[in-house]
């Protein structure tokens, strides 16, 4: 159980947006062209939000990621 809600808390930190469109990919795809015309359209969306900035961010500065689903 401790290892679960570990997980969990590991999970709820992470980036949201990029979590939704993962999960968007995956129900649309039922052949390759699909899924890669979806990624696509996901991808550049998320190059925009505030997570993303964030993961730049953090990694440049080589610090702990603080993602707030935006």
């Amino acid at each position: 159980m401790k290892e679960a809600e570990r997980l969990a808390e590991e999970i709820s930190r992470g980036p949201l947006m990029a979590y939704l469109a993962g999960k968007k990919m995956i129900n649309v795809s039922l052949g390759l062209e699909n899924f890669l015309r979806v990624e696509l359209e996901e991808q550049s969306k998320l190059a925009y939000t505030e997570d993303f900035r964030e993961g730049v961010s953090a990694f440049k500065e080589k610090r702990r990621l603080q993602f707030k689903g935006k």
